[in-house]
């Protein structure tokens, strides 16, 4: 077990900072969220073109505000042959690809799945030079299927966060032929068969922020849609003011 912290103050989360392109974006929203939470989880797309040096200051920015337990997935552009390097200079980093890490808050044991996710159909990039990737996004949803499954039996909440996003909900607004390459239905499929508790991702710039479908609260915490970083409240009693905007 890790990270003692209370219940009642938010995990944060964000993503797609692409930094530096939207560091000063990122920064600016760090003025702005409770300093009482210690979990900071990043969805992925933390730096522009796999430039591993880029992450420095949006680790360094998040440390500055408080000292966080920093929890992260590789998006699509922290390059997957630079994994290594990208864990190697940010040790103290939690980087989850396809694990899973279990953090106690006061009474309650959270499970925080991360994965970059899988996609229904590759890109034309991926096509031509990561055709592989196909069978990868193929077995994906069930390897995170077995891990919700074991997470449950181990902790009292479970969370599942993805780079790539996890139900067509929080994609509207994306050009609508481009769907398969920015969301995988067999992971959908997943997650509403297997009911984690809360969903994380990113990726999708112009989707929605969130979606609650069968008790599953979903968020889409992509810096550029949202404009801010996102408070998500375990217990449920004290909604986040998204939740509150959308009606929950």
């Amino acid at each position: 077990m890790e990270n003692h912290c209370s219940t009642e103050a938010p995990i944060l989360a964000s993503s797609d900072i692409h930094s530096p392109l939207y560091l000063s974006l990122f920064r600016k929203s760090l003025d702005n969220i409770n300093s009482d939470s210690c979990i900071f989880i990043l969805a992925g797309d933390i730096v522009d073109k796999g430039v591993v040096a880029a992450a420095e200051p949006v680790f360094r920015s998040i440390r500055q505000k408080n000292n966080f337990r920093i929890i992260s997935v590789f998006g699509n552009e922290e390059y997957i042959d630079r994994e290594g390097e990208f864990k190697r200079k940010y040790s103290d980093i939690v980087w989850l690809n396809d694990d899973y890490v279990i953090v106690e808050l006061n009474e309650k044991s959270v499970a925080i799945i991360g994965t970059r996710g899988a996609l229904g159909r590759l890109t034309k990039w991926q096509r031509r030079h990561m055709p592989w990737l196909e069978e990868v996004y193929n077995k994906r949803p069930e390897v995170i299927r077995d891990l919700i499954s074991k997470a449950k039996k181990e902790a009292d909440i479970v969370i599942v966060v993805s780079h790539y996003a996890l139900t067509h909900f929080t994609i509207i607004g994306e050009p609508r032929h481009i769907w398969p390459e920015v969301y995988s239905p067999r992971m959908e499929k997943v997650i509403l068969e297997e009911k984690p508790h809360i969903v994380v991702h990113g990726h999708a710039h112009r989707g929605r922020p969130f979606a609650n479908i069968k008790g599953i609260r979903i968020y889409n915490v992509a810096l550029p849609l949202n404009k801010r970083i996102i408070p998500i409240y375990i217990k449920g009693e004290k909604p986040s003011l998204m939740d509150w905007i959308l009606g929950k």
